[in-house]
């Protein structure tokens, strides 16, 4: 059985770990205007926890599965008849790669947002959710 040291030890460990050895590589980037028909399909082909919408330059949103079913399904809306930027959740937040989870856990628990976008040198390369830090 461990000691409390070592428990520790394993809690600082993971803790120090950065963003980039937790993180799901890549991200998948798409318009504002894509119908959210079209969004899901792309969403289920890649298996990735959500879309990077890039609406404008400076105006990004994420989509999740659970943007699809709650501000389109549940309100009885056509997937096929609305664009991604009306349900794109806003605003996302970024994390570099190099940052220390603690980091991460830090900014989704002062943001209420379960999921970051992860950057290396300010260009989108991976997703993490809060389930890859629970896990």
């Amino acid at each position: 059985m461990p000691s409390n040291d070592e428990d520790r030890s394993r809690t600082v460990t993971h803790w120090n770990t950065v963003v980039a050895r937790m993180m799901t590589p890549g991200v998948v980037q798409i318009p504002g205007d894509i119908s959210v028909a079209e969004a899901a399909s792309l969403l289920e082909r890649e298996r990735m926890p959500c879309l990077l919408i890039k609406d404008t330059e400076l105006c990004f949103g994420l989509m999740t599965p659970a943007d699809i079913v709650t501000k389109v399904v549940a309100q009885g809306l056509d997937p096929d008849d609305i664009d991604v930027r009306t349900i794109m959740t806003r605003p996302v937040q970024f994390i570099e790669y190099d940052r220390v989870i603690d980091e991460a856990s830090t900014l989704m628990l002062t943001t209420g947002t379960p999921i970051l976008i992860v950057t290396k040198q300010e260009q989108p390369v991976g997703v993490l959710t809060a389930r890859e830090l629970i896990i």
